[in-house]
């Protein structure tokens, strides 16, 4: 009885931190195509908006949706951030990391804080880029990014992969995109988010 319990206890915690709602999530993904292939700020050439049907989705699953522990550093660094443009570097704030399980397995992803005017822009930001062992094949060589917008004083997230999203130089090379630290590669499919872009 004690252990139902538990679990019970266990369910209603990531419900509360991570409600799940498939539809929310395919209007979200219809809203972005819908901005891909209309908004003059899109990343999509021009050439290409007119046929242009819409990104590659890995269907909604709950299975990728995590609650997940934000440990802050004691003292962030300032550190640089490499781009796909060997001329161009991001400074960012090395903020803390994310723990998680999967599947049992403790994971952990180190999340970045904007600096300079992106910062004032987005003062609670959080940037986690990661790749995974589906880069390559399924989804983009380069890997993915995710958001979090940083709570102070809040300890648990909802880390949910299916929102996971591929940087604008996938679509257009003429954009500079920061490179996945070494230190946030997953040895796990992430099978959720954003596929490669196939134009």
């Amino acid at each position: 009885m004690a252990g139902l319990a538990s679990g019970c206890s266990s369910a209603m915690e990531h419900q509360s931190v991570c409600p799940w709602n498939a539809d929310t999530l395919r209007a979200e993904r219809q809203a972005k195509d819908g901005w891909l292939r209309s908004s003059p700020h899109s990343p999509i050439p021009e050439e290409q908006k007119v046929s242009f049907a819409g990104l590659s989705y890995y269907p909604p699953d709950p299975a990728f949706v995590f609650r997940a522990r934000l440990e802050i550093f004691p003292d962030p660094d300032t550190v640089i951030l490499l781009t796909t443009y060997q001329n161009d570097v991001r400074k960012m704030l090395r903020f803390g990391k994310v723990h998680f399980e999967y599947r049992g397995r403790p994971l952990e992803l180190t999340v970045y804080r904007y600096t300079g005017k992106t910062a004032e822009r987005f003062p609670y930001l959080l940037f986690i880029p990661f790749k995974d062992a589906t880069n390559g094949k399924e989804t983009y060589e380069g890997g993915r990014y995710l958001d979090l917008e940083y709570s102070p004083g809040q300890q648990w997230y909802c880390l949910d992969f299916n929102r996971a999203y591929n940087p604008y130089c996938v679509y257009n090379d003429q954009y500079s995109c920061p490179l996945v630290p070494e230190e946030n590669v997953l040895n796990v499919a992430i099978r959720a988010g954003e596929k490669n872009w196939k134009h």
